[in-house]
């Protein structure tokens, strides 16, 4: 596997995050260079410190949707509702 495709994993990753946070379809898995890559070649360094910061933006997006969800559950639990009840009086 060549920089190249390694590249090409990634940028095809991070475009699956950002289309998964338009839809509300989010599937994030675990990822690691393979063994044996060697150095990054120079002419590759902009790309890759592209897919840097693009996964970076994408991280505070997912971070700042996670927070919503762990609120937007929040309220939901602390907030029971007390069931309505009728007394008749007229006896």
């Amino acid at each position: 596997m060549s920089w190249e495709d390694v590249l090409d994993e990634i940028e095809g990753r991070l475009a699956r995050v950002e289309e998964g946070l338009g839809t509300g379809r989010l599937d994030v898995s675990g990822f690691g260079l393979p063994e044996g890559l060697g150095a990054l070649p120079a002419e590759l360094r902009p790309r890759a410190q592209r897919a840097l910061a693009k996964g970076r933006v994408l991280e505070i997006e997912l971070e700042a949707l996670r927070k919503r969800t762990v609120a937007a559950l929040s309220r939901g639990r602390s907030a029971p509702r007390t069931p309505a009840v009728y007394v008749d009086r007229r006896v």
